[in-house]
């Protein structure tokens, strides 16, 4: 405690705690030095009550979101007996659901969340020694973050401090087409591999595919100050070995870089063995079709793609140029006018715009027949050994046919409304027919025919005698005999 008097005021300056009761004692003491005797000396009791009334509200609350903590920092108001600051916290926006997080006594806290994408809402309230609160502040928020690849610089994390297992190169420099056409050469320059670092002795000057590094030194301790000494081989083919690594590929005096220096780790289109990425190597649904660039006719060499996952959008003929289409139904448009190959039924059809097919072609291989059907029952039949046209193809009445097999060898035949055919013209020569000709009932006509034929006295009888006729000589004629008439003597002559 200091005492300050002026004008027979003293001034106690001290941490006084609010509450508190201090006992003060004035001992007088004269010019000679003598002390008042204390239980004489004047005394009385302070009680310390503070200042009564509210500080200040704080000012400049923000929040900020940092790595799974989010960081608040204020001002504090400038009461003379300002004490500390309550920080209160919630998981919504509302003061009612928040509870006091911390006491803070200089003007930043840090709350550690341990989750990233939390967000946080917070308010404050100053404190002074005698116990007073001031208002809330307003609320802030904050959100809690992860590492993202915008926090990382581009290469500022080298592959020096990632991998051992691999090749990194450092300073390299790669000539092309030096000393000629064809060849690339390289400048000394360093490799780590396993954390030891390699001194490579320029080279170069080659014509070789296959820049190579195999696993050894001839020097040095290994350290960037005293690296291992080594040197790259050449190959025209490429060997594999655990210890061998490619470098380059000389593509006829233009190098590519397997190994993209440590400042840029990637392999581009540096060097990958034709086939060396096999399916076993690729995890299902690892291939995006964000990672297809383009995706063409020749690069589908084999397998089966399921329709149902593929939508065309632009098919037409320019876009078919060869190959097969199979499956069970090919049409050229949903419904109306169109035309549909059925490869479970084998026909090819034709619709028009409203109603059913206009024709249909049926390859029927049990059958052994194709059919044309025009309209509902009228159609067109070429079986393997017949032809046929039907008005009804139900009823199989009213039709013509043309058959050529063991049982009907060439036979053409009419057939009506009925089942019996009408006409028929056969190889053999024979023509049958059926019905009536000009209102003659031809089966009727037939066989009065039939009976003319075998009854041998019904031929008509003689009219006149031959005889009366003066221009005509008459010689003995017999039944086989046959006559003809000859103009140029005018008479009948038996033959």
């Amino acid at each position: 405690m200091s005492i300050r008097t002026q004008d027979k005021r003293a001034v106690l300056v001290h941490n006084f705690i609010v509450g508190h009761e201090y006992e003060v004692v004035v001992q007088a003491i004269g010019p000679d030095g003598t002390q008042q005797a204390m239980e004489n000396a004047a005394r009385g009791v302070i009680k310390i009550i503070g200042k009564q009334d509210s500080p200040d509200i704080p000012t400049s609350l923000v929040a900020t979101g940092f790595f799974e903590a989010i960081t608040l920092t204020w001002a504090n108001p400038l009461d003379f007996d300002f004490y500390k600051m309550e920080i209160y916290r919630s998981d919504t926006d509302d003061i009612l659901t928040s509870a006091k997080l911390a006491d803070a006594f200089g003007v930043t806290y840090i709350d550690v969340i341990n989750t990233t994408g939390t967000t946080k809402y917070y308010w404050i309230r100053a404190v002074n020694r005698s116990g007073f609160v001031s208002d809330f502040t307003e609320s802030v928020n904050a959100t809690t973050l992860g590492v993202t690849a915008t926090d990382i610089d581009d290469f500022a994390v080298t592959v020096t401090k990632q991998f051992t297992n691999t090749v990194v190169l450092s300073g390299e420099i790669w000539s092309n087409n030096l000393p000629s056409a064809g060849r690339i050469q390289w400048n000394t320059h360093t490799l780590v591999h396993q954390g030891k670092a390699y001194q490579v002795t320029a080279g170069g000057g080659t014509t070789a595919r296959y820049i190579t590094w195999t696993v050894g030194n001839t020097g040095g301790s290994g350290t960037v100050a005293d690296p291992y000494i080594t040197t790259y081989s050449s190959d025209a083919t490429w060997s594999a070995a655990d210890d061998k690594f490619n470098i380059v590929v000389n593509e006829g005096g233009l190098h590519q870089v397997v190994w993209n220096s440590s400042a840029n780790m990637v392999i581009g289109s540096a060097f990958i063995l034709d086939a060396a990425i096999v399916t076993a190597k690729i995890n299902d649904l690892a291939v995006t079709n964000a990672k297809i660039a383009t995706m063409t006719a020749t690069k589908l060499t084999a397998g089966t793609i399921d329709a149902s996952v593929i939508t065309v959008t632009n098919l037409n003929a320019t876009n078919i140029t060869t190959g097969i289409l199979t499956g069970r139904t090919v049409q050229t448009a949903a419904s109306g006018q169109r035309v549909v190959i059925d490869g479970s039924a084998s026909t090819l059809s034709f619709f028009r715009s409203a109603g059913g097919a206009v024709v249909v072609i049926d390859d029927d291989i049990t059958n052994g027949f194709v059919s044309i059907n025009v309209a509902t029952n009228y159609y067109t039949r070429m079986f393997g050994d017949s032809f046929q046209m039907r008005s009804d193809q139900v009823s199989g009445f009213n039709q013509f046919a043309l058959t050529m097999n063991a049982s009907n060898p060439g036979n053409f035949v009419i057939f009506s409304s009925g089942a019996t055919a009408k006409f028929t013209v056969s190889t053999a020569g024979s023509i049958t027919l059926s019905g009536t000709v000009d209102g003659v009932d031809l089966a009727a006509f037939k066989t009065a025919y039939d009976a003319h034929i075998l009854d041998d006295n019904a031929h008509h009888a003689e009219v006149h005698d031959l005889d009366s006729h003066s221009d005509v000589n008459i010689t003995t004629v017999g039944d086989a005999d046959t006559l003809r008439y000859d103009g140029g003597f005018a008479e009948w002559q038996n033959v």
